[in-house]
């Protein structure tokens, strides 16, 4: 399965509905929310992530960061089903299968 960036799900992502895509971004956890962008400067344009205990499996595989606004906020691939996010503007990550996450040399893959 190819990988596809933030930007490009935003650009072309009517075509990949219903898909299941590998989508390479920033993934942010903030508060309850779950969520990748192409980059910090660029929340715009975020895909919101929906899955059974993502943020349980990240914090018992992955050290979150202390004292800041985000949980986490690394370099990711993300894996599920793309889909429209009910508002017509904008798209959602359900049935999430895999996150990779990368945070300086090493790479976490948490499976779900």
């Amino acid at each position: 399965m190819d990988k596809i960036t933030v930007d490009n799900v935003v650009i072309s992502g009517a075509d990949k509905v219903d898909s299941q895509l590998r989508v390479e971004g920033l993934l942010v956890i903030e508060g309850d929310d779950c969520y990748i962008v192409s980059g910090r400067d660029a929340r715009q344009n975020r895909i919101d992530l929906y899955g059974d205990d993502i943020i349980d499996a990240l914090l018992d595989e992955v050290p979150c960061y202390i004292g800041g606004d985000f949980l986490y906020e690394d370099e990711a691939i993300v894996e599920g089903v793309l889909k429209n996010n009910g508002s017509g503007n904008g798209y959602i990550l359900s049935n999430i299968k895999m996150i990779v996450l990368y945070r300086g040399d090493e790479e976490f893959i948490i499976n779900y």
